[in-house]
């Protein structure tokens, strides 16, 4: 049998709630846990769920759905739908020739380090173990990285609700893209070229070798 109510609170930076029942009762506590994974609820969502009861007798509520989640999409899932079409657009834009031909690897590689810096920093938060220094974050965000950090912070939920943090980080992203929209302007001709130089494909040298005979290896 499933329930009917409504988020009376809920505290999104600690993961946890209360339902209050249509029918009324006893509120129940409900934990992040409890959702469908990559969604949120607000105070004054409805919710379904099933009543269950911890160790203490307590009620709380086990397999919630959100009214109306299955038309709309959850905090993760949203971020993806920024970072992938930037990605793509860096990668046009690239095989354009309007910004440097490395771009697309330095976007992807920068935004796997950051996913993976976050989820070591999530799991150090939980253990309470040395915590990575937000301002590493935000330089890995800075230098092209912003798009895996904007994917991590919904996924793993972690440095999504900090108004501090967030209000930085959105300051590296805005100075990332603006640099990157100097580069594809004809403004950046020559930083493109320049770099283009720097970072050519090492295929060119790798062809210059000499050739190994492998009848002379031993």
């Amino acid at each position: 049998m499933r329930n009917t109510g409504k988020i009376v609170r809920w505290l999104d930076d600690k993961g946890f709630g209360f339902i209050a029942p249509a029918d009324g009762g006893p509120e129940a506590f409900v934990h992040i846990k409890s959702l469908p994974r990559g969604q949120r609820p607000a105070v004054g969502a409805t919710v379904r769920y099933r009543v269950a009861r911890d160790a203490q007798g307590r009620v709380r509520a086990e397999d919630v759905e959100l009214a109306g989640a299955s038309a709309s999409l959850g905090p993760a899932s949203r971020a993806l739908l920024v970072a992938l079409p930037f990605l793509a657009l860096v990668t046009a834009l690239a095989a354009l020739g309007r910004v440097p031909r490395v771009l697309p690897w330095l976007y992807l590689g920068a935004s796997l380090v950051t996913l993976l810096v976050y989820y070591k920093d999530k799991r150090a938060a939980v253990r309470g173990a040395w915590r990575t220094p937000e301002q590493t974050l935000h330089l890995l965000a800075l230098v092209g990285g912003w798009p895996g950090a904007l994917y991590a912070q919904q996924l793993l939920r972690h440095k999504s609700s900090k108004r501090s943090f967030r209000v930085v980080f959105w300051l590296t992203l805005a100075l990332n893209v603006a640099g990157l929209g100097y580069l594809a302007s004809d403004h950046g001709a020559g930083a493109r070229a320049g770099i283009d130089r720097l970072t050519a494909p090492l295929a060119a040298d790798r062809d210059a070798l000499p050739l190994i005979d492998s009848r002379r290896l031993p």
